[in-house]
């Protein structure tokens, strides 16, 4: 019976060890998946730089010849793969600057009634103003006062777009898209450039018709830009005439802002494996001549 009991015991501990060094291990290999995810992510940004900066006059590598905006990339090196794409913030929708029509178009094409964008516009009008005077649908700081967690309203211009989230009515928005995909405070302009759109911007633009984005994208990739009449034709007359009044199309994109998105995912980790999760970034870079400053850097799983 000791015997018994002594072998039980050792086998015990061995399954436990084992269970260890196995948790571990695997804990090393997420560790550095992440590491070279995330080196990847580095990687395409800086490759993005490199062709928002650069144009070669002759390019054997197609990696290296001059980036379309908003269209996904991909470039494979030995560690494993990255995709990435490059906009200008002009392509946007400006939460100090956009007119009202236009951002009731896109609430309007999120879901929301003409009543609740209404009430949304009015809500961001009193965020923005340095007043607790209350529009007709708006909120100032009595509302915010009585949420759970209280907050107040910041009564100065939005300084990122994540704020959206917080003013009353756009936790409606939440889940749909990232707030810098869409939105931006970089826009002067208070208009879409449409030769500058983030896939959740296209979309809008298109009204969610996929085949209309499919040839817009080619499109841009022919013709590298996109005039008044391709966009007349590729968006559709109805909705053309919709946004007419607030799309631009300035092949430079109207704003010194860029923003660059990034999915780094290695290689995995044996053959036959399922790939490890990657690492996405969004990098905010304000380019002015042939330097670049970063203004946001924020990375998560993807």
């Amino acid at each position: 019976m000791v015997v018994i009991v002594v072998l039980l015991f050792a086998s015990f501990l061995a399954s436990t060890l084992t269970l260890q060094l196995r948790a571990e291990q695997q804990t090393a290999f997420n560790t550095a998946s992440r590491a070279g995810s995330r080196f990847l992510a580095e990687a395409g940004v800086n490759l993005a730089l490199f062709r928002l900066l650069d144009t070669p006059l002759v390019a054997s590598d197609p990696q290296f010849e001059k980036l379309v905006p908003g269209v996904e990339y991909e470039a494979t090196l030995h560690t494993g793969t990255v995709r990435y794409f490059a906009v200008n913030e002009g392509g946007k929708l400006d939460l100090n600057n956009a007119p009202r029509p236009l951002l009731l178009l896109f609430l309007r094409y999120h879901g929301f009634s003409l009543d609740d964008a209404n009430a949304f516009c009015d809500a961001l009008a009193d965020w923005r103003d340095s007043d607790d005077l209350l529009r007709l649908h708006g909120a100032e700081k009595e509302y915010y006062q009585g949420l759970s967690p209280p907050y107040i309203p910041r009564n100065g211009e939005i300084e990122e777009p994540a704020e959206l989230l917080l003013i009353r009515g756009g936790n409606r928005l939440a889940g749909k898209f990232e707030p810098e995909e869409v939105f931006t405070v970089y826009n002067p302009q208070g208009k879409i450039n449409a030769n500058h759109l983030t896939p959740a911007m296209l979309a809008f633009v298109m009204g969610g018709d996929a085949a209309r984005m499919q040839a817009y994208r080619e499109a841009q990739q022919t013709n590298l830009v996109i005039s008044k009449a391709m966009a007349r034709q590729l968006i559709g007359d109805q909705r053309y005439a919709e946004l007419e009044p607030y799309l631009t199309f300035d092949q430079e994109g109207g704003s010194s802002h860029y923003q660059i998105t990034a999915i780094g995912r290695p290689l995995p980790g044996r053959v036959g494996a399922a790939p490890p999760p990657g690492v996405k970034t969004t990098t905010l870079v304000r380019i002015f001549g042939d330097t670049y400053q970063f203004v946001l850097w924020r990375e998560g799983g993807a």
